[in-house]
């Protein structure tokens, strides 16, 4: 039993900072890959309007490679900044999918990034 503990708050520390799938509202400084935003209709109804403000903010091409392949940070419950792209090969998505970070498939200019969970 004593060895189990550090495993699991050894688990629970890897996802700090990425936050899982969402209902209406999104949790202040987290960030969200669009994959899993849009994971159910329901949730496309709820996103895709903010995910879509959040790309043309920053005059970025809105469609469902971006919406799907891009991370997102929360500024407030209903509200979201672009945060970068994850370039990888197609239907690279958030993997696992309970994971908010992109496949390590990534470009070399985003080989750093948070996008890619490197």
């Amino acid at each position: 039993m004593v060895r189990i503990i550090p495993v699991v708050l050894a688990a629970a520390g890897g996802l700090a900072g990425q936050a899982l799938a969402v209902g209406t509202t999104c949790e202040l400084g987290q960030y969200y890959c669009g994959y899993n935003l849009l994971n159910s209709a329901a949730n496309i109804a709820v996103w895709k309007p903010r995910i879509d403000a959040a790309l043309a903010a920053r005059t970025i091409t809105v469609d469902g490679t971006h919406e799907y392949d891009s991370l997102f940070f929360c500024t407030s419950a209903t509200t979201l900044a672009f945060d970068e792209y994850c370039a990888g090969t197609t239907n690279f998505h958030c993997q696992p999918s309970s994971s908010d970070s992109c496949r390590n498939e990534c470009t070399l200019a985003a080989s750093t990034s948070d996008c890619c969970g490197l």
